[in-house]
């Protein structure tokens, strides 16, 4: 059986601004990678609207979901993030680089990462085992990001072409 033709950057983010749907373009790179046999596992963001407004995480392979918002009532401001339910979560991470997937998505390097808290230690973990990273950052978290990388990480700004490149290049066949 011939490899899975692939080329993945080790550690890549999707550089974004508030209000872009960086959760939708994820989930776009997992349907096209899925589509070429690709194996993508990890973490996607999912807001829930209803009676109690929420975010949550998914299992992209078993769709697990995994709640990371805290629900303080609706006059509460600040951050939200349940860092226990997202700490949670991890176990999605782990359990995709031991299966050795192709990528790893895991869903934003945000407050929690910068503050060098949350799922920061997978990103690593992911990447010291030869397994890629996707992930998506924004401001006022990209200073945060880029001290973490150290310049070993390949940043995209959010488009579609651009995405469509990335896709294209995560599934050549580099020989």
């Amino acid at each position: 059986m011939a490899d899975k033709p692939k080329y993945i950057p080790e550690l890549t983010a999707i550089k974004f601004e508030r209000g872009f749907d960086v959760d939708a373009q994820l989930q776009h790179v997992c349907n096209k990678l899925a589509v070429t046999g690709l194996i993508v596992g990890g973490l996607l963001q999912e807001n829930s609207c209803g009676d109690i407004s929420g975010v949550q995480l998914v299992d992209i392979r078993s769709q697990e979901k995994f709640n990371i918002w805290e629900n303080r009532g609706n006059h509460a401001s600040g951050c939200r993030l349940d860092e226990a339910g997202l700490l949670g979560s991890a176990k999605v991470i782990e359990q995709a680089i031991f299966d050795r997937v192709d990528l790893v998505i895991i869903n934003r390097f945000g407050r929690a990462e910068s503050e060098g808290k949350g799922l920061r230690d997978y990103f690593a973990q992911a990447v010291d085992a030869g397994v890629p990273v996707l992930t998506g950052v924004r401001e006022p978290y990209i200073e945060a990001w880029q001290n973490f990388h150290g310049g070993m990480a390949h940043e995209l700004i959010a488009s579609d072409i651009k995405m469509e490149n990335w896709i294209a290049k995560a599934i050549e066949n580099p020989a």
